[in-house]
């Protein structure tokens, strides 16, 4: 009668077609479930956006608010991402720029705006450009990067190993999101040979 049990050779095939298999599959799973979570981040920066035009129209107002003022604005807004990997939780607090997950161009200090004269931020944050960019997110490049420290004794900036994202995701006082492939942007920024992270950029660069 004939043996019907696998071969120790044909169980090492069907383990490598399923080996295979996984290595296809696992990395497009992982690439469907980054695009679905930057999907809702670009659902919640524009519900962001939504709240901070109603808050200025009903105010009356031209100009930005402050820093605190928004982060009021926003209380009841989903400001939390769900790639946000610089916190543990969405209950742990941030400092300026950031308000939950996302920078807030108010947020940032001019003074932190490489690559942007004064008189250019200034204009930027009284909304006299056109259609400035109110909010951003940086979680969904290719690189993560750390949390940004503008200490300028801070090891990260002394040795210019601070990360920088490959992508980012923002949003116009339009309520319109744009999706920008960052290192592009990066890369005429150059000091050196070193690439440096600078928020102006983020704001002004189209």
């Amino acid at each position: 009668m004939r043996n019907k049990a696998f071969t120790f050779t044909e169980i090492l095939v069907v383990l490598a077609i399923v080996a295979l298999l996984a290595s296809i599959l696992f990395p497009a799973l992982a690439r469907a479930k980054l695009g679905a979570k930057q999907t809702q981040s670009i659902s919640n920066l524009k519900q962001c956006a939504v709240a901070m035009a109603l808050y200025m129209n009903g105010a009356e107002i031209a100009d930005l608010p402050s820093y605190e003022t928004a982060k009021g604005i926003l209380s009841a807004a989903p400001t939390c991402d769900g790639n946000d990997y610089l916190r543990e939780s969405c209950s742990q607090p941030t400092k300026a720029p950031l308000i939950g997950s996302y920078a807030y161009i108010r947020g940032v200090d001019e003074r932190d705006a490489r690559w942007t004269s004064e008189e250019e931020w200034k204009s930027l944050v009284s909304q006299e450009l056109p259609d400035p960019y109110l909010f951003v997110s940086v979680y969904y490049g290719e690189k993560q990067v750390v949390p940004f420290d503008f200490d300028e004794q801070s090891p990260c900036l002394r040795d210019l190993s601070c990360g920088f994202p490959t992508r980012l995701v923002r949003v116009k006082t339009d309520t319109s999101v744009v999706v920008t492939n960052y290192e592009s942007v990066a890369a005429q920024k150059r000091t050196g040979n070193h690439l440096l992270f600078g928020w102006g950029a983020v704001f002004t660069v189209r």
